[in-house]
């Protein structure tokens, strides 16, 4: 519930944060004392692939054949949504599951707009193939983008021409998409906004808002933009009681830490 409440204010370090110029060996849990690995066939072919790479010195590896695998892996997701479009069409998960929603929830793990969003992508992508482009979307958030920024696929060739005519490979993303094609729209303001506060200050608001009966949001609200007309005395002065400790937890911090 805790967790839930306070999912956008950073109480501590993150533990998987690391210095940009080093990157750990991400196979470095395998060498592990306590190893469980799942039976799972995609599992044991992910850590076979994992040990095969460990076990190769510099001069085992062709560059080329690498990099060709790298782009390979890179369109999975078209792959994916290609396949999928043949169970759902041909509706092979019949005798299954009753539903393709129950099809993609029970055996995928997915929910079933994630699937039809795959199968969307692969479209994009297969299209933009046919018209010739060696360099497509690189995943499911661009290929969604630049059908939204288009009304057929006559402008859909049109736009990702445009796209890798003006914008750096490394640097295409869906917000570059968006912003190149659909530049004059406004950008919207963001819902929300991470703060960072002392630990006992998130312990604080918690404990009060829980004793009010509020989220921690609307606590806040009332704290930092109280009613001009509060018709409960009582709150009016919890709210001042509030303010007065939050005022006092906030010094005693500034005090610690300068």
């Amino acid at each position: 519930m805790r967790n839930r409440l306070f999912c956008s204010i950073m109480t501590q370090q993150n533990p998987y944060s690391f210095d940009r110029s080093f990157l750990p060996n991400p196979c470095d849990a395998l060498y592990q004392d306590d190893v469980e690995i799942s039976k799972s066939p995609q599992i044991q072919e992910l850590v076979q692939l994992a040990y095969d790479l460990e076990d190769r010195l510099s001069g085992d590896f062709n560059l080329d054949f690498l990099l060709f695998q790298i782009f390979d892996n890179s369109l999975a997701f078209v792959k994916t949504g290609l396949i999928m479009f043949k169970i759902k069409s041909l509706k092979l998960y019949s005798g299954i599951s009753g539903t393709f929603k129950q099809f993609c929830q029970e055996k995928l793990g997915y929910s079933v707009w994630q699937v039809n969003r795959g199968i969307q992508a692969a479209r994009v992508v297969m299209t933009l193939v046919a018209a010739g482009f060696d360099q497509v979307p690189k995943n499911e958030a661009q290929c969604r983008t630049l059908r939204s920024c288009c009304e057929n696929e006559e402008e859909l060739v049109l736009a990702w021409q445009s796209v890798v005519d003006n914008i750096e490979p490394h640097k295409i993303t869906a917000k570059s998409i968006k912003a190149h094609l659909k530049p004059e729209q406004e950008k919207e303001p963001p819902r929300t906004e991470k703060i960072e506060v002392p630990h006992n200050l998130a312990e604080t608001m918690y404990r009060y808002a829980l004793s009010a009966k509020m989220s921690v949001v609307q606590l806040l609200y009332e704290i930092f933009q109280p009613s001009q007309n509060c018709d409960n005395w009582h709150m009016d002065k919890k709210i001042e009681q509030w303010q007065e400790d939050l005022e006092k937890l906030v010094t005693e911090q500034q005090k610690s830490t300068g």
